[in-house]
């Protein structure tokens, strides 16, 4: 009797500790699985992430002690050979669609980035003309005013035409210097003419800000 309950006790302890056994090994591979399924993703992810930014604050650092590389500007000419009325070049102007305006000693020349078109006084009016502009200027309302030899005059860029001169003669005949204007300014009511004898000044009319009209 006391035989069969002693080997009933190292059978259940017996059987315990392959259980136990059973369990610690089931628990390890559990572990284990638990492990490479997410543990060590997340140390290989953890460790990408580690080398990137590693390499990204690196090339920051050294990007510091780098020379500053020189700004490349792209020049291109353009004279009389590629539509430029003349080489001589007194003033230029940007409009507001991004055109480039030139005053030059044969009229106003306008460059669009691909070809020049060219407006002169003597196309649209025949008396008291001069062709040649050394000066240029934006209206406020965006319209081209321009001064030559024989006075001022302003190109509608919407209607792409001459559209008002002002003779600078007719005020005073007798002045050549007066009538050659040098410079202009608009200050929204006044268009300021700079002359080779004087200062003029040119008001709007209150109507119509693009009709040049009335002048004290």
């Amino acid at each position: 009797m006391n035989c069969t309950k002693k080997n009933s006790i190292f059978v259940t302890e017996k059987l315990s500790s392959a259980i136990g056994q059973k369990l610690i090994s089931n628990s390890l591979l559990n572990t284990e699985a638990i492990f490479l399924t997410y543990c060590l993703p997340l140390r290989i992810i953890m460790s990408r992430y580690f080398i990137f930014h590693f390499f990204i604050l690196t090339f920051a650092i050294y990007s510091f002690d780098l020379p500053a590389q020189p700004i490349q500007f792209r020049f291109q000419h353009l004279t009389n050979e590629n539509g430029l009325a003349h080489n001589t070049v007194y003033d230029c102007v940007q409009d507001k669609y991004g055109f480039m305006w030139f005053s030059t000693r044969n009229g106003v020349c306008r460059y669009d980035g691909y070809n020049v078109k060219t407006f002169k006084p003597s196309d649209f009016f025949t008396e008291d003309v001069s062709d040649l502009s050394q000066c240029i200027e934006l209206t406020t309302e965006g319209n081209i005013i321009f001064g030559t030899g024989s006075g001022m005059y302003m190109i509608d860029i919407e209607k792409d035409s001459i559209t008002f001169s002002l003779s600078m003669l007719s005020v005073d005949s007798t002045d050549s210097h007066f009538a050659n204007v040098v410079s202009l300014k608009d200050d929204g009511k006044n268009i300021w003419i700079g002359t080779g004898n004087g200062l003029v000044q040119y008001k709007k009319t209150r109507g119509n800000s693009n009709d040049l009209k009335d002048r004290i």
